[in-house]
């Protein structure tokens, strides 16, 4: 804010701090990203005193760079037309030389090949937001290494959308780690997929129409065994364990998968949910059998002393991990300061409109 005193007024100026977004991964979340970054605009302006502005998007075949930034509006017909094939050596090599202000480098792919980019990124001083769980759950000298380039720059390395979307799990973890306190469990749902699927196999509906409802909804990845497999709730529990101080790798984590073996190989997406009809009646005996105790099926992560752990569990049906609807998470955060009523944390933990959300408050907390 700018404030000027003449002999008879005085008059204030605002000023907007401008961001420059990088984007790569224009998809089901980085497209609603961009929209609700058009739609906040003057909310920004007004709130934080921010104007974000998109240099450059790129989506697995092409990239779109302009440095008076991109129209949010019509980006998709500009990239369409956009004569430049992706080269991500190249999109950060631009993105480095370009001579704009607060350059932040959003990653909204699940790509390994994007994440290997980031030390370069870091190290050329651009901050880097996003919600690739990829990043944070890679062998541990790359998780420091990124901390430690981190500090070095004194760069921004963002990502509360890593675990149960816009819901603030990690910020939470990490404040109260800062502030001294000891974690005693971390125990919940934290899947939005397998919180949906189990939500919804109450009824008599067959497993695989399930599964490919979660699919159709877009609760789910595009390849719904990325997450029935179990993996997606390893990488946050491998998150989260590290969060608190834990030197630990994804192989530490005992996981169960929820896809038969006999049907794990590279078929199509469409073959096997073919493959999964075989396997309805198998799920439906182990949801029976837990509905003769009481209980229902829960897809359920836990982290102690004792144990990490991805898997299903029989849960009672009064128990409030299955107080959830649709693709809601919920998380119970037991400390040292909070054992005997632990924190819980729950909401919507899947969707591309959330994630979406969270990607944009990590933004503007970038600068």
């Amino acid at each position: 804010m700018n404030i000027s005193i003449e002999s008879d007024k005085i008059t204030i100026e605002t000023l907007y701090k401008q961001i420059s977004v990088f984007l790569v991964g224009p998809g089901r979340v980085g497209s609603r990203l961009l929209k609700q970054i058009d739609s906040q605009a003057s909310n920004l302006k007004k709130r934080v005193s921010i104007e974000i502005k998109i240099i450059a998007i790129a989506d697995t075949k092409k990239m779109l760079f302009d440095p008076k930034g991109i129209n949010t509006a019509n980006w998709e017909e500009n990239l369409l037309r956009s004569p430049n094939k992706t080269n991500l050596d190249l999109f950060i090599n631009n993105m480095v030389s370009l001579p704009v202000h607060n350059k932040v480098f959003i990653d909204c792919t699940a790509s390994d090949e994007v994440v290997e980019k980031y030390k370069s990124v870091l190290e050329n001083g651009i901050s880097i937001v996003t919600p690739n769980k990829k990043s944070n759950s890679r062998d541990y000298k790359f998780y420091e290494d990124i901390r430690r380039i981190t500090k070095e720059q004194k760069v921004n390395f963002l990502y509360e959308t890593n675990v149960g979307a816009a819901l603030p799990i990690i910020g939470t973890i990490k404040d109260l780690v800062n502030c001294g306190d000891e974690i005693i469990e971390i125990k919940g749902i934290l899947s939005g997929a397998l919180s949906y699927i189990f939500n919804s196999f109450v009824n008599g509906k067959p497993f695989s129409e399930i599964v490919k409802d979660a699919k159709e909804k877009g609760y789910t990845e595009p390849d719904p065994r990325e997450d029935l497999n179990g993996l997606d709730v390893a990488r946050k529990l491998l998150i989260l364990s590290r969060e608190i101080g834990m030197k630990i790798e994804l192989n530490d984590i005992e996981v169960e998968s929820l896809v038969p073996k006999e049907i794990e190989t590279n078929s199509s997406v469409d073959r096997f949910f073919e493959e999964l009809k075989v396997y309805d009646k198998y799920f439906e005996a182990k949801r029976n059998e837990a509905l003769k105790k009481g209980k229902v099926l829960k897809y359920v992560a836990t982290l102690n002393n004792e144990k990490i752990k991805a898997g299903l569990e029989e849960i009672d049906k009064g128990h409030s991990l299955n107080s959830l609807t649709g693709s809601d998470n919920i998380i119970y955060i037991k400390t040292k300061l909070y054992k005997k009523h632990p924190l819980v944390i729950k909401g919507p933990g899947a969707g591309a409109d959330v994630t979406a959300a969270g990607i944009l408050s990590d933004l503007i907390k970038v600068f």
